[in-house]
């Protein structure tokens, strides 16, 4: 099912968001997100713990949310 002129909107401004982030917080997120890997994993690949890379996802998506005015993005909401 193709989705309509809302959410290609709302894919433009996630790429927009995601493109003003820091370096690092779009890797993160990419890490995450994109390749779909754990914490564990992400701090591997970034040479921390687990804990710091949930910390640094954490900051990202909080970043994300103050840029597009978006609560809950990444916490299992609809939005």
């Amino acid at each position: 099912m193709e989705g309509g002129p809302e959410d290609a909107d709302a894919g433009r401004d996630l790429a927009a968001a995601l493109a003003r982030l820091p370096r690092a917080q779009r890797e993160v997120l990419e890490l995450r997100y994109g390749q779909e890997l754990t914490m564990g994993e992400v701090g591997r690949a970034l040479g921390m713990s687990r804990f710091a890379a949930a910390r640094a996802v954490a900051a990202a998506l909080e970043a994300l949310r103050a840029d597009l005015g978006v609560r809950g993005l990444g916490q299992g909401g609809s939005r």
